[in-house]
């Protein structure tokens, strides 16, 4: 507050602001930041106004700046107002120990210098601008620019509270001139009061918002966490589908492949043979006509020349017969690896399909789980609405028995006094009901406005000191603060309790206990030698206690403030990752749906490199066929030239001739009996691949016979999903509304534990009155 004033030279940091609100060059900033630094150092310290009012110049100061020519700018108004709220201060928070600037003068300055009305209309201003406003609206401070800074809401708040003090100190002055100190002090401690009652509104209010905001974390964080587990389900299924929609093109694709290979393979062998055939026909044409002999004799050549005809005819019939059953060989073959990767298809389709049915019962078995958690749930909740309907008929008893029981001891005459008197005993519950009953007698000593005549502050002082005595009593105040109640309702701010009987004291009243016990003690020893209080001491004493629970209160709103802003800040970080996993589990969904109907329908997107291949095993297949064609017709060609030719052969040959023409007919002979022994082959062949493709159509019928039922399971599989789920949020609902009944259950133990509590409470002050005590109490001894 002060420096050292040996030192010469030295100013106190008082000082120091009053030259700086003096200085004509300081900028409005300044003069506002240094009139709200001297108003909130000023408030609710009269220490501070003592060293303010010992500076020479600075009441002149503020007078001057209040009474100076008024002008239409809203920064020199709203200076003027906070120099009357400054000089206010100074008169309300005054302890009179500078003579030349006491109460009475500076309200005597006021009257004669400034003009009450005058001061009033200044002082009033500061609630009509704009600035006071904005700073009551924004409880956090946030600034677009440092220029926006004028007044905070603190201090908005401090004017609030403060501004009718001084005017009630200015306006309650009696005919003579003196005010009234008590009417002063009742005015400031209703102020205070209400501004004690408006935190604990706030703080009950920011207590409710912290509540909300853990359920709400709580929420956003099991919704964080089924997101995360529904991605990385769904990530999981389309990394599988991906691989076994990759496998079967891969496989499908390399089966085509293999096919045109081997399809490929024996063209190329057929057209090796066509033509190793069409050389020998050459080679024994050719030297067959050098080797004739023209001498043979005309019906030889003839004989002959029919044989050969007749057999060349055979071997062209057996030739066309061979390519007749290649091509069906050829056929058959394909048709058979398509029955066979058709097959495997199917086998596959009913693998993947019969892994549902396991899927189907651990379904219905978990359906049937639920169901019977459901009916056990359910049963549960009934049975607990019941109890929670017979609590609430016992609640009603209770509040019933109370009313009679407040209504006996009101007709008896008892009061607090017999209850604090009463014997002494060694339970602990009775011994803080005698402390409370002592707490309540003193704050009707405290907050006594003195209406009542027959018990004002000077009678129930007396009753204290004939009938209780203040050394007892005080020892029953004590009581409480060394209670184990008292100090586990301090240690917890907010009430958690394992079981209804745990209700005895709650953070709230230990906190008013605190704050109040120190002045009812203060009340019973603040007294002169003719018994007559000590109003103002009194006061100071009160006020100084509200005073700091005020701070304390302070405090901890701004506490709760730091919290909200945290939870905001987490909030909107939640918010906006649950926005990010949303929109990934919506993309690999559709990437799911794309690839799973991609995957569902006939025609495949192959591989580039494998569709390559299977393109250019197509184009030399069809030059393979071409090719095999070609030559066919060749052969014949030859063949039928050679028919022609022999017929117009001269019968004239030699003996040679006739010697060549039966070697070309046992040739001719040979190669029918090779070809007949391969168009036996080529039939058993056929006959082997029309059998197993009728094995394998048949096969692939049951196959196909066998999904069809399996997809029907399919179906049955998402109606049971669907009513699983049905049942899921049915068993969620109830768990709910049983858990919210299971919390109404125990605030209903708990209240009926408290009015059990002041039935017994009742019976002993009954009974230490000497009144009869009612029937439902003695039953209620018997029934413990």
């Amino acid at each position: 507050l002060a420096v050292d004033q040996s030192q010469s030279g030295t100013k106190s940091l008082m000082e120091i602001s009053i030259d700086l609100l003096e200085n004509s060059s300081s900028s409005f900033h300044t003069r506002i930041a240094i009139l709200i630094f001297l108003c909130t150092w000023l408030a609710n310290c009269p220490l501070a106004v003592q060293a303010f009012l010992s500076i020479a110049n600075s009441i002149s100061c503020l007078i001057s700046q209040i009474c100076a020519q008024s002008v239409a700018d809203d920064r020199e108004v709203l200076i003027q107002s906070l120099c009357s709220f400054a000089f206010g201060l100074c008169l309300v928070f005054n302890n009179n120990q500078m003579t030349t600037y006491s109460t009475e003068s500076l309200e005597r300055i006021i009257n004669k210098r400034i003009g009450i009305d005058f001061f009033q209309e200044k002082l009033e201003s500061l609630s009509k601008s704009d600035y006071y406003a904005k700073a009551l609206q924004k409880p956090q401070l946030k600034l677009s620019k440092s220029n926006d800074m004028i007044l905070d809401y603190e201090f908005a708040r401090l004017y609030k509270v403060l501004e009718g003090s001084i005017t009630r100190t200015l306006t309650t002055r009696t005919n003579d001139g003196q005010a009234q100190p008590s009417d002063q002090s009742a005015a400031i401690l209703a102020q205070y009061t209400d501004l004690i009652q408006q935190q604990n509104q706030q703080i009950h209010s920011y207590q409710q918002q912290e509540r909300q905001f853990f359920e709400e974390r709580d929420s956003y964080q099991k919704k964080i966490l089924e997101l995360e587990q529904s991605l990385q389900e769904i990530r999981n299924q389309y990394t599988s589908l991906q691989s076994s929609s990759e496998q079967r093109l891969d496989d499908g694709l390399k089966t085509l492949c293999e096919q045109q290979q081997a399809e490929l393979e024996y063209s190329r062998n057929m057209i090796a043979y066509q033509q190793q055939q069409y050389y020998y026909l050459t080679q024994s044409i050719e030297n067959g006509v050098q080797q004739l002999n023209l001498n043979n004799t005309d019906n030889e050549h003839a004989v002959l020349n029919a044989k050969i005809i007749e057999l060349q005819e055979k071997l062209n019939a057996f030739d066309e017969r061979c390519i007749v059953q290649n091509d069906e060989i050829a056929r058959l073959q394909l048709e058979n690896n398509i029955l066979q990767e058709k097959n495997t298809n199917e086998k596959r389709k009913v693998s993947v399909l019969e892994s549902l049915e396991g899927q189907i019962q651990e379904i219905i078995d978990e359906k049937t789980n639920l169901n019977n958690d459901y009916q056990k749930l359910n049963t549960a909740y009934q049975q607990n609405l019941k109890e929670q309907n017979d609590l609430l008929v016992l609640c009603s008893t209770y509040e019933d028995q109370l009313k009679t029981c407040r209504h006996l001891i009101q007709s008896g005459g008892l009061t607090l006094i017999s209850q604090i008197c009463a014997q002494s005993v060694a339970d602990d519950r009775e011994v803080l009901i005698q402390s409370l009953c002592s707490f309540a007698f003193g704050l009707c000593l405290v907050f006594n406005n003195n209406q009542m005549t027959t018990y004002s502050t000077e009678s129930l002082e007396r009753i204290i000191n004939k009938r209780i005595g203040i050394d007892f009593f005080q020892e029953k105040l004590e009581l409480l603060s060394k209670s184990d109640y008292y100090a586990k309702a301090l240690q917890k701010p907010q009430l958690k309790l394992s079981k209804s009987n745990d209700m005895i004291l709650d953070y709230e009243f230990a906190r008013l206990y605190k704050v109040l016990e120190g002045s009812i003690t203060r009340a019973l020893t603040t007294r002169t030698n003719d018994g007559q209080a000590q109003p103002s001491d009194q006061s100071a004493a009160i006020l100084a206690q509200y005073t700091d629970l005020i701070q304390q209160q302070n405090q901890q709103i701004h506490i709760y403030q730091q919290q909200e802003r945290q939870f905001l800040e987490e909030r909107d970080s939640y918010q906006k990752k649950i926005l990010e996993l949303e929109q990934s589990l919506q993309e690999i969904r559709n990437q799911y749906t794309s690839l799973q109907s991609s995957s569902s329908s006939s025609k495949q997107n192959p591989d580039d490199g494998l569709k390559t291949l299977c393109e250019q095993q197509q184009a030399e297949l069809e030059y393979s066929r071409n090719m095999i064609a070609y030559q066919q017709q060749q052969y014949y060609y030859l063949t039928q030239s050679i028919e022609n030719g022999v017929q117009q052969l001269n019968l004239n040959s030699t003996d040679n001739e006739h010697v060549v023409l039966n070697a070309k007919i046992i040739e001719l002979q040979e190669k029918l009996n090779a070809f007949d022994e391969r168009c036996v082959a080529q039939n058993d062949e056929i006959a082997r691949l029309q059998l197993e493709n009728n094995i394998l159509q048949e096969k692939n019928t049951n196959e196909k016979r066998k999904v069809s039922v399996l997809e029907s399971l399919e179906g049955q599989m998402q109606e049971i999903i669907d009513e699983k789920t049905n049942l899921n949020n049915d068993y969620q609902k109830l768990n709910t509304a049983y858990q919210q009944n299971l919390k109404e259950q125990n605030d209903l133990l708990v209240l009926c534990s408290t009015y059990e509590d002041q039935l017994k409470t009742c019976r002993h002050l009954i009974q230490s009155g000497g009144l009869t005590v009612p029937n439902f109490l003695i039953e209620m001894d018997n029934t413990e």
